[in-house]
């Protein structure tokens, strides 16, 4: 698979496996498209809770305002900050969690998820609670192993 359909995909909130290349210059320029929403040259509040979320999971520093520019973001993008991880077969996977309440929330936010609620967690170690992706209403799971299944 190319890297240009490979970040298509992701792209698309599609999970992938991590590649072994590192992203694309273009590839990560319309990932900034799409994350600045206002097009004011910066990610901001709830432009920039994915890709936080999403350096927290990986325990990279954010930037140093709390705010992307596109210098920045391009940085943690090329370095394949922001790619998804493969979910595991079978998931989500029943096992005791040593994943915080924020630390299920950063996974599903990193996945696309926005407007979490009702998070808490089953008798199988799983967290599950509700959000939006791509504008419809969906129920998550986030296992032990940090897999995120959307419902």
């Amino acid at each position: 698979m190319t890297r240009w359909l490979a970040w298509s995909i992701v792209l698309g909130g599609i999970c992938l496996g991590a590649s072994s290349m590192a992203a694309e210059e273009t590839d990560c320029r319309e990932m900034w498209k799409k994350a600045d929403l206002d097009k004011d040259g910066a990610l901001r509040e709830a432009e920039s809770e994915r890709y936080l979320a999403a350096l927290r999971v990986r325990n990279l520093a954010p930037p140093a305002d709390g705010k992307f520019t596109p210098e920045a973001f391009m940085e943690a993008c090329k370095a394949d900050a922001f790619l998804l991880r493969t979910v595991d077969a079978g998931a989500p996977l029943k096992g005791e969690t040593t994943l915080t309440e924020t630390q299920a929330r950063d996974r599903a936010m990193a996945f696309g998820v926005t407007g979490l609620a009702d998070m808490g967690q089953d008798k199988d170690g799983i967290w599950r609670g509700r959000g939006m992706l791509d504008g419809k209403a969906v129920k998550i799971a986030v296992d032990y192993k940090g897999n995120v299944v959307i419902q």
